[in-house]
C-alpha cells in the first residue's frame, strides 16, 4: 500500500516537472491610435488611424456604408455616401492581428437635419363643402407624409401638395375641428388645422378695399382689411408678381418688383372664409412712363436673349437659356420671332397697328398633312389650357429705353401664357404642347441691321399679306395638353 502511494507521488512530481518545462505561447501585441471616428451627415472624406503590431493585420467594417483600406501601418475609414436616413447611423471597424485580442473602433455619421414647411396651415370649410383645398409642402427630405387624425377629414398627397377635404357635410349643431399632421424625416411635424362650420351656419366675409393700384416702380406693401365670422380665412393669387401675407384680419399685398413694361399689369386675389362667398380683390400696377405709341422702325432687325417661365415640370425651355432672331417686315408691318421656347421652325409673329403691337393668333406658322399650327394666348390649369379666340387682341409692350419686347400680362385675371396650338384639318380638334407654353417672356434686343422703311398705317397685317397665306379660326375653348411638340 505504501509502495502504491509513493508511486503516485512520483508520477505527480514528474507531471509537474514536465508542465514546467513546456514553452509558454507568445501573445502578439496590437494597438490602434484612434478609438472612434465621427462624421457629419454630408461628410465623405477619409479619416485615418495608426495600427501598431509586429504581426500581419487586417480590418473589416460591420456596415456597407463604410469603406476600409490599409496601407502599411495606416488604417483609412471613409463613408461611401451622405447619410440620408432618418437617424444617426453607426458601425464598428474590427482590427485584428494574429492571436491578439481584436480592437474595435466605433464609427458614427450624423443625420441630415430635415427642413419642412407648409402653406397654409389652416383651412376652413362650409357645413356642406366637400371640395378639396390644397396645402403646399416644401422639404429637403426624400419622403414626407400627411396623416389625418380625424375620421371626417380625408387627405391625399400629390407631388408637393396635400389635398384636404371633409368626407361629408357637418350635420351636427356645432363646428368641428381636426388636424392633418405633416411629417418629413426628423423635422418638427406641422399640424394643419381643419375646421368645418356647423349645420345651418352661414359665414360672412367682406374685404376693404377691393381695388388697389400700384405705381410702376412701387414695391411698398398695401393692406386690405378682412372681416369674417369664420374661424379662419385665406387669400390666394396666380400672379407671380404679387406677394401675399396674412396677419390677424389684415391682408398684406406687395409687388415683388417694379413693372418694367410699358403696359399696366393686373391680377386678382381671391379671399375665402368658411361657407361665405369668396371675395375678389383687383390689383393693378401701372406700366413705365415710356411712350405708349411706337413707330414701326423703333424696332429693327435684332438678335435677342430671352427669359421666360416654362410650364411646370418642362425642362425646355429653361429661363435665360434660349436666344434667337427678330426680323422685320416693313412692307406688311409685322415682326418675326424665331426660336420661341427653343422651338425652331415655328415662328411667332407680332403685328404692328397704329403704334401698338399685338400677337398674331390666326396665321398658320407650320403645316403638315393633317395639322395646322398657330399661336394662341391663355392660361394653364393642371392639364387643361384655356385659350382665347383667334380674334382676341393681346397687346405686347416694348420699352424703347431698355429695348425690351415684353410679353408679360394677364388673361381673365390669370398669368398670360403663349403656346403653340395645332388644329386637325379634318376634325378641327385643337391640341396645345406643354414644352411650348411660356409665361413672363421678355426679349432684350441687340440691333443687328439698319432701320427698315416706315410701315404702312392702319389695321393689323393679314396672312395673305406676306405670311403663310393660311389662317385658322377658333373660339375661346379649353384644350387638352400634349407633352411634347415634335
Amino acid at each position: 500500500m505504501k509502495t502504491l502511494k509513493n508511486t503516485r507521488i512520483i508520477l505527480l512530481a514528474a507531471s509537474l516537472a514536465l508542465c514546467c518545462s513546456c514553452k509558454k505561447e507568445h501573445i502578439v501585441s496590437l494597438s490602434v491610435s484612434v478609438a472612434s471616428f465621427q462624421f457629419s451627415a454630408n461628410e465623405t472624406s477619409t479619416k485615418t488611424a495608426t495600427v501598431s503590431t509586429k504581426a500581419d493585420w487586417y480590418a473589416s467594417p460591420s456596415a456597407q456604408w463604410l469603406l476600409v483600406e490599409r496601407d502599411g501601418k495606416t488604417l483609412s475609414v471613409t463613408p461611401t455616401g451622405l447619410n440620408n436616413e432618418d437617424a444617426e447611423r453607426s458601425a464598428v471597424v474590427v482590427v485584428a492581428a494574429g492571436n491578439s485580442e481584436p480592437v474595435l473602433i466605433s464609427v458614427t455619421q450624423a443625420v441630415t437635419k430635415a427642413s419642412l414647411s407648409a402653406t397654409p396651415t389652416a383651412l376652413s370649410f362650409g357645413a356642406t363643402e366637400t371640395a378639396p383645398k390644397s396645402v403646399t409642402v416644401t422639404s429637403n427630405a426624400q419622403l414626407w407624409s400627411a396623416i389625418s387624425t380625424d375620421a371626417w377629414i380625408r387627405c391625399e398627397q400629390d407631388a408637393n401638395v396635400v389635398r384636404i377635404a371633409p368626407t361629408g357635410s357637418n350635420t351636427t349643431s356645432s363646428e368641428r375641428s381636426g388636424t392633418v399632421m405633416i411629417r418629413a424625416g426628423n423635422a418638427a411635424p406641422i399640424n394643419v388645422t381643419v375646421t368645418q362650420s356647423r349645420s345651418g351656419t352661414s359665414n360672412t366675409l367682406s374685404v376693404s378695399p377691393t381695388s388697389i393700384t400700384f405705381a410702376a416702380n412701387e414695391t411698398a406693401t398695401r393692406t386690405a382689411t378682412v372681416t369674417t365670422n369664420a374661424s379662419s380665412w385665406s387669400a390666394n393669387t396666380t400672379a407671380s408678381w404679387l406677394s401675399l401675407s396674412q396677419s390677424g384680419n389684415s391682408l398684406r399685398i406687395t409687388p415683388t418688383g417694379v413693372n418694367t413694361g410699358t403696359a399696366q399689369r393686373s391680377a386678382t386675389i381671391t379671399v375665402t372664409a368658411g361657407s361665405a362667398n369668396p371675395v375678389s380683390v383687383q390689383v393693378i400696377q401701372s406700366g413705365t412712363s415710356t411712350s405708349s405709341t411706337l413707330n414701326f422702325n423703333d424696332i429693327v432687325n435684332s438678335t435677342y436673349v430671352a427669359t421666360g417661365t416654362p410650364a411646370a415640370g418642362v425642362p425646355n425651355p429653361a429661363p435665360s437659356s434660349w436666344s434667337g432672331t427678330l426680323s422685320t417686315n416693313a412692307t406688311y408691318s409685322y415682326y418675326t420671332i424665331t426660336n420661341w421656347a427653343n422651338l425652331s421652325g415655328y415662328p411667332l409673329w407680332v403685328d404692328y397697328e397704329n403704334g401698338k403691337l399685338y400677337l398674331d393668333f390666326s396665321s398658320v406658322v407650320y403645316s403638315t398633312v393633317d395639322l395646322d399650327f398657330h399661336y394662341v394666348v391663355g392660361y394653364l390649369d393642371g392639364n387643361t389650357f384655356t385659350s382665347k379666340a383667334t380674334s382676341y387682341k393681346y397687346e405686347v409692350s416694348y420699352n424703347k429705353t431698355t429695348r425690351t419686347l415684353d410679353f408679360t400680362g394677364t388673361v381673365d385675371g390669370r398669368v398670360a401664357q403663349v403656346v403653340i396650338r395645332s388644329v386637325n384639318k379634318s376634325t378641327q380638334v385643337g391640341t396645345v404642347y406643354l414644352n411650348s407654353i411660356l409665361a413672363n417672356a421678355k426679349f432684350v434686343l441687340t440691333p443687328s441691321s439698319s432701320v427698315p422703311a416706315p410701315a404702312p398705317s392702319g389695321t393689323r397685317s393679314t396672312p395673305s399679306s406676306g405670311k403663310s397665306g393660311k389662317v385658322v379660326t377658333a373660339s375661346e375653348e379649353k384644350i387638352s395638353v400634349k407633352s411634347i411638340l415634335q
